[in-house]
């Protein structure tokens, strides 16, 4: 989970928010108290800490008021590392180019359940099933 845009990456974007949990919303690896991590674990556990989701009108004034604080100047979230090789231009290879390339064949088709000669078999009238057996004699 994206701890660090929770409210943009998860809130916003998914339309749903934790309830019950301890304090602000952080990566649990980064919380150092033994007892607040078990704390934690057990509201899980028992239901007290839980996933909800949002209607439509709370996800539009938590919008509004993500809003409202990026145009004050406050940081909401991390703004994501940009690529290494933003701006360059990439080498294609000629391999993955050709378009004349041929599609690879399928698979095999698995048979599931009843094999096909049971079926055929089960299929034929009592008739024609019992002139198609060899005598056992």
């Amino acid at each position: 989970m994206n701890y660090l845009n929770y409210e943009r990456g998860t809130v916003l974007r998914l339309g749903v928010h934790i309830v019950g949990w301890i304090g602000d919303i952080t990566n649990p690896k980064d919380i150092d108290d033994e007892e607040l991590l078990r704390s934690l674990r057990d509201k899980w556990r028992t239901g007290e800490c839980r996933w909800e989701t949002l209607t439509p009108e709370a996800r539009a004034s938590l919008k509004s008021s993500l809003e409202q604080r990026e145009q004050a100047g406050q940081a909401v979230g991390k703004a994501r590392k940009p690529r290494a090789d933003k701006g360059k231009k990439r080498k294609v290879d000629d391999s993955e180019v050709t378009t004349n390339t041929p599609k690879p064949a399928r698979k095999p088709r698995k048979d599931k359940g009843v094999s096909r000669k049971l079926a055929t078999a089960t299929d034929e009238s009592p008739a024609t099933a019992a002139t198609n057996e060899s005598p056992t004699a």
